[in-house]
């Protein structure tokens, strides 16, 4: 239930209280930012102040009399009356030890009565001497069916100096909005007892285990703060802590993902404050870690170095080399080294220079079988780590080729499109074995068909089971690579992205959605700038020979000066040339042609047709078609032919109403259907 709303004004005009649970009639009026209540009861009535702050952040309780469990209920700072989310402040209790001090934890409940949880998403405020002093916000949502939670570990570290410490809780929901009143904690009167407990000793970082850090036991200690750093900054903005006092090492691998210096600033939380306050920070020494492609290189050229000016020739070179690629199979794990060579380019050339002395002094010959139809440049095929795979004296033969028709992946058009499903094999492996001992990186063009802007590489079980998304890179030279540590089959494809997930003004309900999808998944249709497709906006000339270029994949053009307004190097130039060249479009006759000019219905129509009849596509006509639209006589002369074309293959079907607007200007999602229309009727 709302009492009191945030205001600039700070102005208040009424409020309710509960009193076991009952509504009591409170009377409240402002007195200069301030606001004055009665509490009426039937045995009493107490006057407080209540201070309601500007910026709306939360509402300030001075009056020590006013009971602060009836007050709960009433303030929050983000107060949502009458919403079903809204629910009862927690309760806030200062933990006690045996003889019934204070101890500095804090637990937090559900009220009596409620039957519900904490929502585990919980804002947590400490005040000293009435001031703000610390704040936080945390998240126990993995906590299920929660009605008590210990927030110790948020609050314990800052109780430190003598002063007078309340505690303020409230509930959030997912997006981080209050739900709930606050929960206010009694006042903590906390006497600093001048006697510190002692600070952890000998922190450091293990040198046999990766993160593992340590430090003496503790007497007195009832848990640790530990803060990790990297490059002297805070690693995610958190702080780490253990509860349990009686340990005295903790794992921080996971948190060392990234190459760099890591320190640890550690302190001991005293067991009781009101005898032993808690320590100073202890730092630990210093730890350094190298990235995956950094600890591969670095295996790496420990055995390039071993290996230096070695002669193939010598008797010993095939041994001592055999050796050395053994030590880089021991001292890496594959999939590091998959990662290394994918995304390290001095990995990969010194795994190529391993290759090549391995390949000579044991006699390893790899062969490369790029079947026909898969259509690939073998010129352009390339694979480095194939050889190291291999026993001494052994060929192998690396293999593309389609798979075969009874294995063909199934695949959801809706998620991909244009599919190549390859068999990639490597036969003559050690033991013939799929798994790979050293990762082999292959280098092939682009598939025939494939947009790079889509690509997807997906590596299949041979039971056609996903076994990943494949990471590739772009070469920049019509190629890509990609890494792998075995052979099955691979799918190359384009994801489908849905246009409402790409264009602001786009949904699915609309009757364009289909033909927009298409014109986007083809590469035929952009958008207008600034996340919009503009469904609704005029297309220019220059526009729509573009699209047309775009469909017949923008072949060489070379300039002309045949147009006044179409000068070289516009993104237009080309399309606008091409389409003249083949009798698509020819200008206005005055030199010009109209480039900037909004592109009309009839005009639209003629140049799909001379674009029809360029490719070789069947130009029938029926006789009358045009009979059925009211406004068929305007369509211009030149363009009835056209029209009649575009009406008969269903390219065309009219605007509503029996009208054919041939005079009015093509709108950009009326071209998206004309064009997917055209292409159903006459295909790719």
């Amino acid at each position: 239930m709302k009492v009191l709303g945030k205001s600039s004004l700070a102005i208040v005009m009424a409020m309710l209280l509960q009193m076991n649970n009952q509504v009591m009639y409170v009377n409240a009026q402002e007195t200069g930012g301030m606001v004055e209540y009665q509490e009426i009861t039937e045995v009493s009535i107490s006057v407080s102040t209540i201070i309601a702050e500007p910026d709306g952040s939360y509402i300030e309780i001075f009056d020590p009399d006013v009971p602060v469990n009836a007050m709960n209920a009433s303030l929050a700072n983000d107060s949502n009356e009458g919403e079903e989310s809204w629910i009862p402040a927690p309760v806030v209790v200062w933990e006690e030890n045996d003889i019934g001090n204070k101890t500095g934890s804090i637990n937090v409940s559900v009220p009596d009565g409620y039957d519900g949880y904490l929502t585990g998403y919980l804002g947590i405020e400490l005040f000293k001497d009435n001031e703000l002093f610390y704040q936080t916000s945390t998240s126990f949502a993995d906590w299920a069916n929660v009605t008590s939670l210990n927030v110790s570990s948020f609050l314990l570290k800052e109780i430190k100096d003598t002063g007078v410490y309340v505690v303020k809780v409230y509930q959030k929901d997912e997006d981080g909005k209050s739900i709930s009143g606050y929960g206010i904690s009694e006042e903590f009167n906390y006497v600093n007892p001048g006697v510190q407990l002692d600070s952890p000793q000998n922190v450091k970082w293990s040198d046999t285990v990766k993160g593992l850090l340590t430090w003496d036991k503790l007497d007195g200690a009832g848990g640790y703060y530990i803060g990790l750093r990297r490059d002297g900054r805070e690693v995610g903005g958190r702080i780490w802590w253990s509860q349990n006092g009686t340990t005295n090492n903790i794992n921080l691998s996971d948190l060392i993902n990234i190459s760099g210096c890591y320190t640890v600033t550690i302190m001991a939380l005293s067991i009781d404050i009101n005898v032993k306050s808690h320590s100073q920070w202890t730092d630990s020494d210093e730890y350094y870690t190298e990235t995956t492609e950094e600890k591969v290189s670095n295996s790496l050229k420990n055995v390039l170095d071993g290996l230096e000016g070695i002669n193939i020739t010598d008797p010993d070179a095939k041994d001592k080399i055999a050796t050395a690629v053994e030590s880089v199979v021991d001292e890496n794990d594959l999939s590091e080294m998959k990662i290394a060579m994918q995304t390290s380019d001095d990995v990969l050339k010194q795994i190529a220079e391993l290759e090549e002395l391995y390949a000579s002094s044991n006699n390893i010959k790899v062969n490369q079988n790029i079947a026909d139809e898969v259509g690939l440049d073998e010129s352009k095929i390339n694979i480095v780590g194939a050889a190291l795979n291999a026993d001494a004296d052994r060929e192998m033969s690396f293999s593309i080729s389609k798979l075969d028709e009874k294995f063909e992946i199934p695949m959801d058009s809706a998620l991909y499109r244009n599919t190549i499903q390859f068999q990639i094999s490597l036969d003559g492996t050690i033991d013939n074995s799929t798994q790979l001992r050293i990762p082999v990186q292959i280098t092939i063009p682009v598939p025939n068909g494939i947009s790079l802007d889509r690509l997807k590489i997906l590596h299949y079980h041979t039971d056609s089971s996903l076994k990943e998304i494949v990471t590739w890179k772009n070469n920049g030279d019509g190629t890509i690579s990609f890494t792998v540590t075995d052979f099955s089959p691979f799918v190359f494809t384009e994801e489908t992205v849905s246009v409402e997930n790409i264009f602001i003004d786009i949904s699915t309900s609309a009757w364009y959605y289909p033909a927009i999808q298409f014109v986007y998944d083809n590469g035929i249709m952009s958008g207008k700038g600034n996340g919009q497709f503009d469904p609704a906006g005029n297309l220019t000339r220059a526009e729509f020979v573009t699209t047309l270029y775009s469909m017949e994949e923008k072949p060489e053009v070379s300039y002309n000066d045949i147009f006044s307004d179409v000068s070289n190097g516009q993104w237009y130039s080309k399309p606008v040339l091409w389409a003249n060249q083949n009798s698509i479009a020819s200008g206005y006759g005055n030199g010009t042609f109209g480039v900037s000019d909004n592109i009309t219905r009839e005009q639209l129509a003629m140049m799909v047709y001379k674009y029809a009849e360029v490719c070789g596509y069947e130009l029938e006509i029926t006789e009358g078609v045009l009979e059925r639209f009211n406004d068929s006589t305007q369509v211009s002369s030149w363009a009835v032919t056209a029209v009649e074309w575009a009406v008969t293959n269903g390219i065309i079907s009219g605007t509503g109403d029996n009208r054919l607007n041939p005079q009015g200007n093509a709108l950009r999602c009326e071209c998206a259907a004309i064009l997917k229309s055209f292409y159903e009727r006459f295909g790719n």
